[in-house]
């Protein structure tokens, strides 16, 4: 099976036993605090240590937290975690004593990672596929792609697709793009990192009002993972979140649904290309039918 590992040179500190009450709380708590509603979520303070804010996200992974609109990353020098409501679809951030895990001195593939194995029990990574036997990827990675000063691509868009010989067709959709980004059905496949916490870090500062600090993470994103040029001040909140997850969608690209879970919760779905006329693009996970008649009462929407 898939396990969580120390995929890149960093130390992931362990919960000592006396941590475990204060993970299991303060899991609970955000599961309380979502039931409450999205826009009225509950409103306290957490004592945290860095490693129980770290191994929250080690633990739970994207499925988890991506149920925060952002992770706030903030010089707290009493080392507080303080969760509020935010006001997106799903709206909390999470201000954590983390700062010793955003470090733009460090590699921005720093993280914990998802590691896979062949051996007996264990599981590959099923997104290695370099002939394009199952999976392709779609044109428009490289055609919305911006280009840098010397006028190549986005250097994310070069490294992380690659041209096959010939046009493959995949239930029919037809592409000659591949994801090159991992090498082998063992390669790791990141839960979170240093790339991530720092656009991260982006959004909150841009909504808590610090639109400088926000245009220095990005523009740090831009030149050193893209290889562009910085770009100027936002001009509005719509300009700052086509940057924002323009920039998500590259340095995070094949490596957990990003781009739709962003375009669902800034109310872009519609902008999500559709590879086929037929094709739906979904508003929220789908899950068995069977589980969805046994509920009661029964879904708002439906359960087809």
């Amino acid at each position: 099976m898939a396990a969580l590992s120390r995929a890149r040179p960093r130390n992931i500190p362990t919960i000592p036993a006396n941590g475990t009450s204060k993970l299991l709380f303060l899991f609970a708590a955000f599961f309380l605090a979502t039931a409450a509603g999205p826009r009225h979520g509950l409103v306290f303070l957490i004592l945290l240590r860095r490693q129980d804010a770290f191994q929250l996200l080690v633990l739970f992974g994207h499925d988890f937290t991506h149920l925060f609109t952002a992770l706030i990353l903030r010089d707290l020098s009493h080392g507080f975690g303080c969760i509020f409501e935010h006001g997106f679809n799903l709206g909390f951030l999470l201000i954590g004593e983390l700062d010793g895990f955003i470090d733009t001195s460090q590699p921005l593939g720093v993280g914990a990672y998802h590691s896979y194995s062949t051996g007996s029990g264990d599981t590959p990574n099923a997104l290695f596929d370099p002939a394009g036997r199952a999976i392709l990827a779609h044109p428009s990675i490289e055609t919305d792609a911006e280009h840098k000063p010397d006028g190549t691509l986005d250097n994310r868009a070069l490294n992380k697709v690659a041209h096959l010989d010939e046009v493959h067709v995949v239930q029919g959709i037809s592409s000659d793009l591949v994801f090159s980004i991992y090498n082998s059905n063992t390669d790791p496949i990141p839960i979170i990192k240093n790339e991530e916490l720092i656009l991260l870090r982006a959004e909150a500062r841009f909504f808590t009002g610090d639109q400088v600090g926000a245009l220095t993470d990005i523009n740090f994103i831009r030149t050193n993972s893209g290889g562009l040029a910085p770009r100027g001040p936002f001009t509005s909140t719509a300009d700052f979140v086509t940057e924002l997850v323009k920039q998500r969608r590259y340095s995070l690209l094949f490596e957990g649904g990003h781009r739709w879970i962003d375009a669902r919760r800034f109310g872009l779905l519609s902008t999500l290309p559709k590879a086929l006329p037929e094709h739906n693009i979904f508003s929220r996970f789908p899950f068995p039918e069977a589980e969805c008649l046994a509920r009661v009462p029964a879904p708002s929407q439906g359960c087809t």
